[in-house]
């Protein structure tokens, strides 16, 4: 078969937005804070434990992003602490094996101590 990757300009149609297929998505560009691009988070829609040193991991929903864009993200870079707490207010973080970095060590437990209060707005 001699199939050819050209076709003629006649063959063009302009493209038309149409209801049958989902809408495009336009990406909202980042905010720039002290000079690095941050995201916003709409939700976090689960965790994990990730690679050797069973570092804790989110799977983020970005504002703005379809679903197929949820990344992975270490919990050190996510920056939105009501986020996370109201995250684990519903999903209670398991205890972590010992191989867990330091930092994680940390957030897990000032994210597991009574002292840590929610806004109504969080609840």
């Amino acid at each position: 078969m001699g199939i050819h990757n050209v076709f003629h300009a006649s063959l063009l149609l302009p493209y038309k937005e149409m209801p049958a297929h989902s809408p495009n998505f336009t990406h909202p560009p980042p905010d720039l804070i002290k000079d690095e691009e941050e995201y916003k988070v709409e939700s976090i829609v689960n965790h994990r434990y990730h690679g050797r040193g069973r570092q804790l991991q989110y799977l983020i929903k970005w504002s703005g992003y379809p679903s197929s864009d949820n990344t992975w993200e270490p919990a050190e870079d996510v920056h939105a602490e009501d986020l996370v707490k109201s995250y684990h207010k519903r999903h209670p973080l398991q205890t972590v094996k010992k191989r867990t970095s330091e930092g994680t060590r940390e957030l897990i437990r000032a994210l597991q101590t009574p002292s840590f209060v929610l806004s109504p707005a969080d609840k």
